[in-house]
Parts: C-alpha cells; sequence; structure tokens
C-alpha cells in the first residue's frame, strides 16, 4: 500500500464511524425477522457486518498495529452488543454470533491485505486529481 496520505481519510472515518452506528442500531432495536433469507442468515449478516467494518478501516489504516488494535476492538464490540442484548426482551445474546463477529473480523482484515486493500487509496487519489 502506498504511504501517501489519503486526501479524505477524516471523511473514511466518518463513514466508518457511521457503519459502527448502524450496526449498533440493527443489533439493539426493534426490528423485524433478523437476518437474511437463507439458513442460519442472522450469522451470515453478523459475518457481513462486521467483515464491511473490518475491511473498510483496514483500508485506510495502514499500520499493522493500528490493523490489530481496530480488529480487537470490533470483536469487543461484537461481545459488548452480545451484552447489551441480553437485557432486552427482544433480542438474545449467543455465542455463535459473536463467533461470526470474529469470523467477519479476520475475513475484512484478510481482504484488506489482497489487492481488495488498494480500491479505497485508488479512489481516494482518483478523486483528489
Amino acid at each position: 500500500m502506498s504511504d501517501q496520505p489519503l486526501r479524505f481519510e477524516a471523511h473514511y472515518r466518518w463513514i466508518g464511524r457511521a457503519l459502527i452506528l448502524l450496526i449498533l442500531v440493527l443489533s439493539l432495536a426493534r426490528t423485524g425477522p433478523a437476518g437474511l433469507p437463507v439458513p442460519h442468515g442472522d450469522k451470515w449478516g453478523h459475518l457481513i457486518a462486521y467483515a464491511a467494518l473490518s475491511y473498510w478501516y483496514a483500508s485506510f489504516i495502514r499500520d499493522r498495529c493500528g490493523r490489530i488494535w481496530r480488529a480487537l476492538a470490533f470483536v469487543a464490540l461484537g461481545a459488548m452488543i452480545e451484552i447489551l442484548q441480553s437485557f432486552t426482551s427482544h433480542r438474545s445474546a449467543e455465542w455463535a454470533d459473536l463467533y461470526a463477529d470474529a469470523l467477519g473480523v479476520a475475513l475484512g482484515m484478510s481482504l484488506a491485505l489482497t489487492p481488495l486493500g488498494r480500491l479505497l487509496p485508488a479512489l481516494d487519489r482518483r478523486i483528489a486529481g
């Protein structure tokens, strides 16, 4: 990945914060049936959400230590959400959900190590002209 600073990094951080807020709201709000309309759809939803969040941050956080701390923080976020869900009447805490969250974090961080991890910096350079 290029060491060139990203011109719109502050914007990318705000998008990341919005993703975290969206995950919190969808995880704790009273909504309709949870998950995708496939077997174990709720687990797939967890995996996809946390993979997207991790990939997003890993796309612009370049240093290894920063990525590791965010990966740990995202797994902790999943654990916190599961604890909070145990206090609601409309949600339940499940170890399988936390496992799916952690797998999603690992997937997102791994994808950022591939050429896909260069998409956001390339887009940033293109937008910045």
